[in-house]
């Protein structure tokens, strides 16, 4: 054929499938949603992705300003970072130290204005707490000593000026969210309890590194505060270099340079341990890769059944134009025409109603929430065109199919009113048993990963799509297989899997498509479950099931108190201390200060080996010392541990009279456990002299179950627990160092736990246990709704297309007397079948790499008591009503809104004989 025949030909196939798409205009919109719903989501998808993930060059602007680099001190060593500078080690080499200065003194501008050469403007973050009204809200700010050139890209001022000393302060939106005054007077009030009155002079934006600060100070302000974070900007005319980076890391400065991040340098200028660092970004192109192959599938065989759709509709009319010469190839372009047309036309609305969309949305949130971090709106190109382009060419592919059926098309046969699929390829069923057979040995190599980095785990992905692919091979076969089983079912179901089968080039498009869509559900819901499950098993509770705890210095103990009971009165508090050598104080203890050491004496060792725990690992045993895990001695009111510990009626009478409670056996003789009292004093380098020991007491003991002891003070490190009383008696040194808080429900309330941290001074915090939070639960529910909405609508396609070829049928059912009923239990029974066969299918098939990903997932576990690795057996966690919803409910819906959408009486028309 020549080039022009050729281009005339589709030249023409293009005019006239553009002609019938206007024309039939609502078949037309029907696959128009089919192609471009899924382009409308995944750009909006991309779009917000693209917006809320910066790019290293993107964060220039908001780290450094216009300056030339940010440099970071960190102390110890040296650092060995990425060229962006968002990953660093430190290797155990000291820094170098800056000629001119002390190696253990703090950088300062000039110090490093020695190093760079440039302007050198401290930028810091810190946080503090802000009094509103009787409220102490935490807020961060950010203390410039500046609003010059190189800074000017990290504010914005709405209102008033900026702060020209340390007593002015500029609040963001942010901050005014939180109850902060635009205008006045504002106390703030730091860790240590001190307090400073500011007055606002403006309104205005300040960006830290990756939110907005809810202040904008001067830099005097934060200087004394002890958790202010310094920063510096390099400002100078020439770029740092990527060797003037490595030269300040020697320094120990981890530094973000502008010429690097925009032009950064190549392999063979970074180490390996810095190649290794930005690997994560190259792993995470490659799952968005392979999540776009899957993608591609999902639009291809979605958007089948819609062009078989239209396909058959036509299918008389293209038989028509065979008759009068029309060529096969001629019918098969028009099919194909239309694919092009529709594809491109709705591809392309698809991309700008996602972007509009993604922009609206965005829009609409930042005016609506006010510490809302507002990013530039960014479109990822090279993804966006990728998308419409996978979307253009799966319209084709999906309507290759139908354009085959419509090569091969029975002319005298369409005419009459049949059509029929043709015989199942031995070949296609065979081929995918194959496919499988090789997919699944690659699954269940991922058994033996130790780990799952991307690399590691390809041959698993690979696997899981080949299973997928190999199982669309088979689908055929199966459809015809349950046209013949089907015919011992009742009558519905009967005439819907005679129906499948017979309609194959129609249902398989389908069937493959929620096959696919519950396979991924199913293969990521069990991965994500089980690691779940093992996250839930490996937590570790920090208190009792609902319990909190005040933490802070114990003179503020009583203030805290008073807050719980003002504004949550329904709590209960107990003090809760522990013994302690000295009492703790905020002032490093003098040197030839006096201290009490007290341990406890491990049968077969000797009280001088019991004081030097550290070094006799043998006996280590409980300690006022505390070094040890479970080795500090808790002191507790007994109406708190009656509560926690659930104690036995003996337990209780050891601690009454006296006694202590311990988790370790070995540590109880004949019923007691022998303490030692040695004396000592701080010497000066701030540790203890070996004590003497003076005074050995036997005091009255009894043991609680480990796992309850565990769950109780595991965390705490407590390995024994007596009354304050007892410890009084026996004249050791007892401090409070928490306010335990409990819940007449068992459980505090988020509301409560509000109001009182809102209350407390600075320097005090609440902790409430509230068990293993999980993080997966949004992610599985939005999984299991866009599964399910995907079997929905092939199921529910699926049965138009059937209802659309089946008219005749109806109409001669009716003729012979069947009822409504019985037409739309027929029209429920061919959604059901559709739906539950690829959701059946999809299921098996989803569940073999699903539970093969848990080896690598949940096999490596973390023992925090011995501080090492181990590995253990794997967890599976099937989530059984997730899929269960799917699987069963969803058809079940499906079913339902095909029996509805039954017109009450069909169509009669004659029969030709």
């Amino acid at each position: 054929m020549s080039p022009s025949r050729w281009y005339a030909g589709w030249r023409v196939a293009l005019r006239v499938a553009a002609r019938d798409v206007c024309r039939y205009r609502w078949r037309s919109l029907f696959i128009a949603v089919m192609v471009g719903l899924p382009v409308l989501l995944l750009t909006a998808g991309i779009t917000l992705l693209a917006t809320d993930q910066l790019s290293p060059v993107e964060t220039i602007p908001r780290v450094m300003g216009a300056a030339a680099a940010r440099v970071e001190a960190l102390s110890g060593s040296r650092v060995e970072q990425s060229p962006d500078g968002a990953s660093f080690r430190q290797p155990e080499a000291p820094p170098t130290a800056v000629p001119g200065f002390a190696p253990d003194s703090p950088w300062t501008p000039a110090k490093l204005a020695r190093l760079t050469g440039g302007t050198v403007l401290p930028v810091t973050e810190a946080e503090a707490r802000a009094v509103v009204g009787d409220r102490r809200v935490r807020v961060s700010v950010l203390a410039l000593d500046s609003a010059d050139r190189a800074v000017a890209p990290l504010l914005r001022l709405e209102s008033g000026r900026w702060p020209a000393s340390a007593d002015e302060v500029v609040v963001s939106p942010a901050g005014a969210s939180k109850g902060l005054p635009r205008s006045g007077r504002l106390r703030i009030e730091q860790e240590d309890g001190s307090a400073t009155d500011l007055r606002v002079v403006g309104v205005g934006r300040g960006q830290l590194a990756d939110h907005q600060a809810d202040m904008v100070a001067a830099a005097a302000l934060v200087a004394p505060w002890q958790q202010a974070l310094p920063a510096f900007l390099v400002d100078r005319a020439d770029p740092l270099t990527w060797a003037e980076v490595q030269r300040l890391n020697g320094y120990g400065l981890l530094v973000k340079s502008r010429q690097v991040i925009t032009h950064p340098p190549s392999d063979a200028e970074l180490t390996d341990a810095q190649r290794s660092m930005a690997a994560g970004n190259l792993e995470l192109a490659l799952v968005i890769a392979l999540a776009a192959v899957g993608i591609f599938i999902e639009t291809a065989l979605l958007a089948g059944p819609a062009f078989a759709v239209s396909a058959a509709r036509q299918r008389r009319s293209l038989a028509l134009a065979a008759v009068n010469g029309a060529e096969r190839r001629q019918l098969r372009r028009y099919v194909l025409g239309q694919a092009l047309v529709l594809g491109v036309a709705s591809s392309f609305t698809g991309a700008v109603l996602g972007i509009a969309g993604a922009w609206t949305g965005l829009a609409w949130w930042a005016a609506a929430n006010p510490t809302f971090d507002t990013r530039p709106f960014d479109l990822a190109w090279p993804q966006l065109v990728g998308v419409v382009a996978c979307s253009v060419l799966a319209s084709v592919v999906a309507a290759m199919l139908p354009a085959r059926g419509v090569g091969r098309l029975d002319v005298a046969g369409t005419l009459r009113g049949g059509a029929v699929s043709g015989r199942v390829s031995r070949g296609l069923p065979a081929l995918g048993v194959v496919v499988m057979t090789v997919s699944a040995a690659l699954v269940l190599s991922g058994v033996v990963v130790d780990q799952l980095p991307v690399s590691a785990g390809l041959p698993m992905v690979a696997g899981a799509i080949g299973l997928v692919v190999g199982a669309m091979l088979v689908v055929p076969a199966l459809l015809a297989l349950l046209g013949r089983v089907g015919a011992r079912l009742p009558l519905a179901l009967r005439l819907a899997s005679r129906d499948t089968s017979r309609q194959r080039s129609r249902a398989t498009p389908a069937v493959a498509a929620i096959m696919a869509a519950v396979a991924a559900m199913t293969a990521f819901a069990v991965g994500a479950t089980s690691e779940e499950a093992q996250n839930r098993q490996d937590y570790q509770p920090q208190l009792t099931l609902g319990a909190g705890a005040l933490y802070g210095p114990a003179d503020a103990m009583d203030r805290a108190a008073a807050v719980v009971r003002r504004y949550a009165p329904d709590l209960t508090v107990h003090t809760s201390g522990r013994v302690y050598s000295q009492p703790p104080t905020t002032r490093p203890p003098e040197p030839g200060s006096a201290a009490t050491v007290v341990a406890a004496i491990l049968p077969g060792c000797t009280p001088a080996q019991a004081f030097r725990a550290l070094t006799e690992q043998h006996c280590a045993s409980l300690s006022s010392e505390a070094s040890q895990e479970s080795s500090a001695i808790a002191v507790e009111a007994l109406t708190g541990l009656l509560q926690r510990l659930s104690l036995s009626e003996g337990q209780r009478q050891i601690l009454q009279r006296g006694g202590v409670l311990v988790a370790d056996q070995r540590l109880v003789r004949n019923g007691e456990v022998v303490f030692a009292s040695g004396r000592t004093r701080m010497d000066a380098d701030g540790g203890l002299e070996p004590p003497r020991a003076s005074v050995r007491q036997a005091v009255p003991a009894g043991v609680v179950d480990p796992a309850r002891w565990r769950t109780t003070f595991g965390a705490e490190g407590a390995g024994a627990v007596l009354l304050p009383r007892t410890a009084t008696d026996l004249g050791w040194t007892v401090a409070t160092d928490r306010l335990r808080v409990s819940a007449p429900g068992g459980m505090i309330s988020r509301a409560a736990e509000t109001a009182i941290s809102e209350h407390l001074d600075s320097d005090m915090s609440l902790v409430v246990e509230r068990g293993y939070q999980s993080q997966n639960t949004v992610v599985l529910l939005i999984l299991f709704a866009v599964a399910g909405l995907l079997v929905l609508v092939a199921a529910l396609v699926s049965t138009a297309l059937s209802l659309a070829e089946s008219q005749a049928d109806m109409a001669t059912l009716a003729a012979v007397g069947a009822t409504r009923h019985t037409r739309r239990s027929v029209a429920a029974a061919q959604a059901l079948v559709v739906a539950a066969s690829g959701a059946v299918l999809g299921l098996v098939i989803g569940l073999v790499p699903g539970v093969a990903i848990t080896w690598p997932l949940t096999t490596n576990r973390f023992d925090p008591a011995a501080g090492q690795s181990y590995t253990a057996a794997p967890v599976v966690d099937i989530p059984w009503l997730g899929l269960a919803a799917v699987v069963v409910l969803v058809p079940l819906l499906a079913a339902g809104l095909s029996c509805v959408a039954v017109r009450r009486a069909p169509e009669l028309t004659r029969r030709l004989a």
